[in-house]
């Protein structure tokens, strides 16, 4: 089973896939939660490797209202460093 974190992105599993979700912040920026004190997701996809689900990030992670990116420099920059944290994240689990 997958249980991953990567800034607010959510990499979990289930028997047949790889789902992708991202926490819903409130308007100071803090992760909301539900009544049942879990965090409150968004499901981005379901995918079948990892591989495509890096690809559904970097996608989501660029594209967001979050950020603003103004140049390729600076897009270049954003995949490169949601790109890192993703190979660190798999390098702490595989140490497991």
């Amino acid at each position: 089973m997958l249980d991953m974190r990567i800034e607010d992105y959510r990499i979990t599993s289930d028997s047949r896939n790889i789902v992708l979700s991202k926490v819903r912040r409130d308007e100071e920026g803090n992760i909301r939660y539900t009544e049942a004190k879990e965090e409150s997701r968004a499901d981005i996809g379901y995918f079948q490797t990892v591989s495509s689900c890096l690809k559904a990030i970097q996608r989501d992670y660029v594209l967001s209202e979050e950020r603003t990116i103004k140049s390729i420099i600076e897009y270049k920059k954003a995949l490169e460093n949601i790109t890192r944290q993703f190979e660190q994240a798999c390098e702490i689990e595989e140490e497991k």
